[in-house]
């Protein structure tokens, strides 16, 4: 909702502007030709953004819109993505796939022209001097992400800083030695990458990429969990990892408290004070049970067990 209109879209990508007090459809518009919708985002300068996914070609598509109209601005290539204004310069990320990129190359950042939809510059990124060896296991782009005029760039094995105001110039590398596929980011704030070699993770950390510099937020040996993390959002930032354990840990982002659940436990869901975990048992007399943790202080990295019971 902006202002005084409700905007809502079908899944094969028509967009509709409702009047919120009364419904009535103030404007219609098919931007793009999807299969899903997956998100209706207001932008800067009265604009919305549209994107969606199509099955059939397998590409992401993404258009800019004037709120007021839903008439379309610019209508980006496919797998293009939105990242800022300049001006009347829209900035953009090609990232993923059609062949095109990989860790040497993961990413071209292209500028359009918002007043006549014109591409107006392109560059490709080469990151990685010398380019690495072509991997199939490890296929497609890396994460761009930008803040400012910083414009990081996450290949499968490191992260890179670019200058957006040059960003032909050699970039910074922030963090080598990544394993587990390029950086997530996570509530368009942090990065979370796990760092490590030959499979096994050494570390993982949160950088805030808000900070200037960038800084670490919250960084963590994990010698008890080798094997990379995939995060999940809510409320709190859950990491876990299957071996032949299940472990699992829940980062509070407010404060960065930590919450360890060190068990063949499994987390079912968190909030910003507790934890649900289902603990199945191997032993056929033993019913499974339901154990709650609570967040006891920032610095705790041992939970507190505030109740459980069997099922």
């Amino acid at each position: 909702m902006t202002g005084g209109s409700v905007y809502a879209g079908c899944n094969d990508g028509e967009i509709f502007a409702l009047q919120a007090s009364t419904g009535r459809i103030l404007a219609s518009a098919h931007p793009i030709d999807v299969t899903t919708l997956d998100s209706l985002v207001p932008l800067a300068h009265g604009t919305l953004g549209v994107w969606g996914y199509q099955d059939i070609s397998m590409v992401h598509r993404t258009a800019i819109l004037k709120r007021e109209t839903l008439s379309t601005i610019l209508a980006l290539p496919p797998d293009a993505s939105y990242l800022a204004y300049r001006g009347d310069e829209m900035v953009a990320a090609s990232t993923c796939c059609r062949g095109l990129h990989n860790d040497t190359w993961p990413a071209t950042i292209q500028r359009f022209s918002r007043s006549t939809g014109k591409l107006l510059s392109s560059v490709d990124l080469h990151p990685h001097r010398p380019g690495l060896p072509s991997d199939e296991a490890q296929p497609g782009a890396g994460t761009v992400f930008l803040v400012g005029n910083r414009l990081y760039v996450a290949t499968h094995s490191a992260l890179f800083l670019y200058d957006l105001a040059h960003v032909r110039a050699r970039p910074r590398l922030v963090y080598g030695n990544l394993i587990g596929g390029p950086a997530t980011f996570i509530e368009n704030r942090y990065l979370f990458l796990n760092e490590g070699t030959r499979g096994a993770v050494s570390r993982v950390a949160l950088l805030d990429a808000y900070a200037s510099p960038a800084r670490e937020a919250w960084t963590n040996s994990v010698v008890w969990m080798p094997q990379p993390w995939t995060p999940e959002l809510g409320p709190t930032l859950e990491v876990t990892s299957t071996t032949h354990n299940r472990t699992a840990m829940v980062i509070r982002l407010r404060d960065m408290a930590l919450l360890r659940i060190d068990s063949d436990c499994m987390l079912q869901t968190s909030n910003d004070r507790f934890a649900l975990t289902y603990c199945p048992s191997t032993d056929p007399a033993r019913r499974p049970r339901l154990q709650m943790y609570e967040f006891t202080s920032a610095t705790s990295i041992n939970p507190k067990t505030y109740s459980s019971g069997a099922l």
